[in-house]
């Protein structure tokens, strides 16, 4: 597996569309093909997260965006603070082809071992993982704790990513 954290941005409702965006690679601005996207984990029941499909036929992640930003908003943090994170998590070219369900793992494990959604703690960041593709699943968290305090900035850093990994593969 291989965990790469992408620009921490300001709009998670921009970031879900684009993940939700059906279509080829280079079509609709996509750099590689998305079909099927869903949620399949998150911070509560995958259920209850799943967008909507708008009139036009298109995922509305609205009310997504709106529920993983809530403590953001709630805890007064600006847009400036760039509270949107990003991981995709991809399958090496020799990996088999994984579940929902393993994929789910993963990303809980992920966010487990990087302390932004330790398993059990209820007061974690809010977090989606979305998969549109076989070999990647892509985690939108939003960098507030729904009990108000900001996560730390070395949470989101590229060494933590790989150690969760490592401690993933020598635990199974």
């Amino acid at each position: 597996m291989i965990g790469k954290v992408c620009r921490r941005g300001t709009d998670t409702r921009r970031l879900l569309g684009y993940l939700f965006t059906e279509g080829l690679a280079g079509e609709h601005g996509l750099d590689s093909e998305h079909r099927d996207a869903r949620v399949i984990a998150g911070y509560q029941t995958p259920s209850g997260l799943e967008p909507e499909p708008a009139l036009n036929g298109r995922a509305d992640v609205s009310r997504l965006a709106a529920l993983l930003d809530a403590p953001v908003r709630a805890g007064g943090v600006g847009k400036d603070a760039k509270a949107t994170y990003h991981l995709a998590i991809s399958a090496a070219p020799t990996d088999r082809l994984l579940s929902d369900a393993q994929w789910a793992d993963i990303a809980a494990h992920y966010l487990d071992r990087l302390g932004l959604a330790t398993h059990g703690d209820s007061g974690a960041v809010r977090w989606v993982a979305v998969r549109h593709a076989d070999n990647h699943v892509h985690v939108v968290a939003t960098l507030v704790r729904q009990d108000g305090r900001r996560c730390s900035r070395t949470t989101t850093s590229t060494g933590p990513v790989r150690r969760a990994w490592r401690s993933r593969s020598s635990t199974g």
